[in-house]
């Protein structure tokens, strides 16, 4: 006896599955809706992400103009304490000159000597804490915009991307 073989050719092979080609076997693929949602919705979050990215750029601009003109005004008010310090100064140490040049005995002048050098340090050290508080100011207000800014940026990334 002798067995029948069935031989398949390529037209067979090819009946078996059903006529779809390119573009449309891909969406005829099981459980491919679910793949196509999780793609909408990730391009979705990504094309708001990189939207709000755009916007944040204009905003962390405007805030790094905003923190160059507060430190503009507030470097203009140390140079003004600074250069009214010096006038001061100045002015100090033209009457200790005249008060010096006018002692008439030794112990006389090394009283108004002491007298000088503490008012000097006194004066000094009020003038250190001054540009020294003027500093701080500064640099806590010329930051504070782009803090703000960074605290806003990093909240609104979060909110995107938790949508």
């Amino acid at each position: 006896m002798s067995a029948k073989v069935k031989t398949t050719t390529t037209e067979d092979r090819k009946s078996a599955w059903p006529k779809v080609t390119g573009y449309d076997a891909f969406f005829k693929i099981p459980n491919n809706e679910a793949m196509e949602s999780v793609m909408t919705k990730s391009k979705e979050k990504f094309e708001k992400f990189t939207h709000e990215a755009a916007s944040n750029g204009k905003e962390q601009f405007e805030a790094l103009v905003e923190s160059g003109n507060i430190f503009a005004e507030g470097f203009k008010n140390i140079i003004n304490a600074y250069v009214s310090m010096a006038q001061s100064t100045a002015e100090k140490n033209n009457q200790a000159f005249r008060s010096l040049l006018a002692c008439k005995t030794l112990s006389e002048l090394t009283e108004t000597q002491n007298k000088v050098a503490q008012e000097s340090f006194d004066d000094f050290m009020s003038g250190f804490t001054q540009l020294s508080e003027l500093s701080v100011k500064v640099a806590t207000e010329t930051f504070g915009p782009i803090g703000d800014q960074f605290s806003s940026t990093i909240k609104k990334a979060s909110d995107v991307m938790a949508a």
